[in-house]
């Protein structure tokens, strides 16, 4: 048996697939079943979907065992599961059929479809149009938000088109929504093997491309002239629909500046498509027209950046001055990427031309926001928004080993771009200080959400819910939680006390109990009493940036208030209150000053009663390039006073701990062999998509050999899932790391523990939340 989805753009022959495998007598075939999952497939797109398996198990799993048990192939064809493709591939087994089609015909076949048919297209779109007859019906009676025009994407802040979006024709929407799609499916894809999906170019569609799509699933009954009526038929156009004939021009016969148009939104899916036609866009070059002039500030700056490593720099050229051909082995390039044609194919040329060292500038605002470049190209003019990631990718397969962009301030208030690149490495003389750099974020904005924590509470039982389900399987009762709290008790030489008595000695107390409250707040409070009732000191750490905690709106932090009642149930329970802070994910993610977050949260949860006397850094270097706790001064472990992560920069270690009344950060964390390079670290610059907690290698390295920052205590024991333990010791006695074991396996390590070594065992909620369904509460909870 097997399970296949057919899904892709709209209007790039999805409908016509389904209706050619609906020949075959093997496959229980769907058209596009309800519910389609709209609204969680645009959420899901978002990432605010908080539980992207919960709406398959509910929704589609029964039909594809209703198929299932019917014939031994299902098949559906339903679009809006295109970001649900790594759930479906889990959950599942799927795999996918992927009809793609010339961007040019389906942005046509878009705005007909809307004008004619459904003018469900971006309802939002402002463009003045003439519907037919039949688009005029569907829109009369349409009650409320079309769900299908919901399900549409819409850029996000990270994309270059977002602030132009609502001044866009639907011509516009259209070529980014083809353009859109298309890259997401195609990332999503590259995650998956090869035998798992297959790409069917439906531009011209032909009977030996469906013959292959039957073999690619396993349909032993391929009909030939079956198919060929199919296509002749061309299904689901407007003929076959209304009989009628499209209205919008063919893209053979648009003119000059519509196919330009089109290219400078939807150019990177053509490209990645292979429907990109080179004579579209102006010739590639360092630039089309003479460089604008360069500012006698922006040659100062970069006169003192090359006085700073006058006998490292070599021989240097400066590719806005007359060429002299050759290569240096240092390039400065201070306007060839304004008004490139292709920054990209510029950026090589110029790279091209460096031995080692380059410094490139680009005039425009600079663009820590944008994933792509955003081109305007207008009467042969070129007008460019370089895009910092994008550069910088750029510029690593051109050979570069180390690249650096960030924010210059000028004198009239902009920040423009400045790259430094190095065939090897950057010398220190030449890398960017913390003043160099014009940092600028958001303010952080903070109001009530006016959510009641019963509402609070049924939100995060089914944000939680689907760890209890399979495959997950993660979470164990709550009353489990007892036996091991008893079993952690009863080790020898353990004197257990809170996180902030361990960090300063109080009491002889060398182990403690430090509870991440990253989601379940609610089994938070089930721990809270467990441990009261077992006597167990145990530290409750609050993460600032959690779904419970609040949610970000335009902008805005709303804040869940009602949830300061659990809190304080928590600490009334005997426990610690801590912060887990997440700052570098508003300062490098959100754009938002993730210091004042800090200080301001802080300054919320002491005046609601809690007494926070510390933290706990929440994620890892390889989420930001740095630990969340390098925001204290005095805790920094990279060099230079900022980070830049994905084209985004931030400070380091703009916070006196002290000045807040805060004592310790909860991993005691040192400066490890990778603090002076940590860019060449891969436990630094990787991040594998994939289970990292019960990943046996990662853990060793994040709790066990840590380059980056060794954690401060000589033990450190892990809570993984049901009865699954993962244990690092590192002792005057003993070099330990077991993973993944039943408590009895390692209870010998721990037994073995002197009384001078140091104990955290580090758990989270979730794996002690175990739920009947998204609607429950936590078994045992009383």
């Amino acid at each position: 048996m097997s399970v296949v989805f057919i899904l892709g753009s709209h209007r790039s022959g999805t409908t016509s697939l389904l209706r050619a495998a609906e020949l075959s007598n093997y496959a229980a075939c769907r058209m596009e079943p309800a519910p389609n999952l709209n609204i969680e497939s645009r959420h899901h797109l978002d990432r605010v979907l908080w539980d992207p398996y919960d709406p398959l198990l509910q929704q589609v799993a029964p039909r594809v065992a209703a198929g299932l048990a019917r014939r031994r192939f299902y098949v559906e064809k339903q679009n809006s599961l295109v970001p649900f493709i790594p759930e479906l591939t889990r959950l599942f087994g799927a795999r996918f059929v992927v009809p793609v089609r010339d961007g040019r015909d389906v942005a046509a076949s878009l705005v007909d479809w809307h004008n004619q048919m459904f003018p469900i297209i971006y309802q939002e779109c402002r463009e003045e149009v003439l519907l037919g007859p039949h688009a005029q019906a569907v829109l009369a009676a349409q009650q409320g938000t079309s769900e299908f025009d919901y399900s549409l994407p819409r850029p996000a802040k990270d994309d270059p088109w977002f602030s132009e979006w609502p001044g866009f024709t639907r011509f516009e929407m259209a070529a980014w929504y083809w353009n859109a799609i298309n890259l997401r499916l195609l990332r999503l894809l590259d995650q998956l093997p090869n035998d798992r999906f297959m790409l069917v170019d439906y531009t011209r569609p032909s009977t030996d491309a469906i013959r292959r799509v039957y073999d690619f699933i396993g349909l032993p009954d391929f009909d030939a002239d079956a198919v060929d009526a199919v296509l002749d038929r061309k299904v689901n156009s407007l003929a076959d629909r209304i009989a009628a004939a499209p209205r919008f021009p063919r893209w053979p016969d648009w003119d000059t500046a519509r196919r330009q148009r089109f290219d400078d939104i939807a150019h990177q899916g053509m490209a990645a498509l292979d429907y990109a036609e080179a004579t579209r866009r102006p010739e590639p070059g360092i630039g089309r027209r003479r460089p604008s002039p360069v500012s006698s500030e922006a040659v100062a700056a970069t006169d003192r950046w090359l006085a700073r490593g006058r006998n490292l720099t070599g021989w240097v050229l400066r590719l806005d001055e007359p060429e002299s051909g050759g290569v240096a082995d240092t390039v400065v390039s201070l306007g060839g990427l304004d008004q490139a044609a292709d920054v990209d194919e510029a950026a090589r040329r110029i790279a091209a031309r460096s031995r080692r060292l380059l410094y490139l500038r680009a005039s425009a605002d600079y663009q820590d926001d944008m994933a792509e470049h955003r081109y305007r190209h207008a009467a042969g003019a070129v007008a460019v928004n370089v895009s910092v990631p994008r550069l910088a990718a750029t510029l690593c397969a051109a050979g570069f080993a180390e690249v650096i962009a960030f924010p210059r301030g000028t004198e009239a208030g902009r920040r423009e771009t400045i790259v430094v690149a190095a065939r090897d490495r950057i010398p220190e003389a030449l890398r960017p200080a913390a003043s160099d750099v014009a940092f600028a974020f958001a303010p952080y904005i903070v109001t009530d959400s006016d959510l009641d924590r019963a509402a609070l509470e049924r939100q995060i039982n089914a944000a939680c819910a689907y760890l209890s389900a399979p495959p997950f399987g993660l979470a164990d009762e709550l009353p489990r939680a007892a036996e091991w709290f008893a079993a952690l008790r009863e080790l020898p030489d353990r004197r257990f006390g809170t996180v902030a008595a361990l960090a300063t000695g109080e009491g002889g107390v060398n182990s403690a109990l430090r509870i991440d409250i990253d989601a379940d707040l609610v089994a938070a409070i089930g721990l809270a009493g467990i441990a009261r009732e077992c006597g167990m000191p145990a530290s409750f750490y609050v993460l600032h940036t959690s779904g419970y905690y609040g949610r970000l709106e335009a902008g805005r932090w709303q804040r869940h208030g009602a949830a300061a009642a659990i809190y304080r149930e928590i600490q009334d329970l005997g426990c610690e209150i801590g912060l887990h802070i997440d700052p570098y994910k508003l300062y490098l993610d959100d754009g938002i000053d993730g210091a004042a977050a800090l200080t301001t949260e802080l300054a919320w949860l002491r005046s609601e009663g809690l007494r926070i006397a510390g933290t706990s850094a929440h994620n890892c270097v390889p989420v930001y390039g740095v630990e969340n706790f390098e925001v204290f001064r005095g805790h920094e472990i990279r060099r230079g006073g900022w980070v830049s992560r994905r084209g985004r920069v931030a400070p380091l270690g703009v916070l006196d701990p002290a000045a807040l009344g805060l004592t310790y950060e909860a991993g005691a964390a040192r400066r490890g062999s990778a603090a002076d390079d940590p860019d060449r670290c891969p436990f630094v610059t990787d991040w594998p998509v994939l289970d990292l907690v019960r990943d046996p290698d990662w853990m060793r390295q994040y709790l066990h050999e840590n380059p980056y920052a060794p954690w401060g205590y000589e033990a450190r024991l892990w809570v993984l899932g049901p009865d699954r333990w993962a244990l690092s010791c590192r002792t005057d006695a003993q070099t330990a790391f077991v993973f993944d074991r039943p408590f009895e396996a390692i209870r010998p390590t721990l037994a073995s523990l002197a009384p001078r070594d140091r104990l955290v065992v580090t758990l989270h909620p979730e794996y002690f939340g175990r739920r009947d369904g998204p609607d429950c509460y936590p078994l045992g909870m009383p």
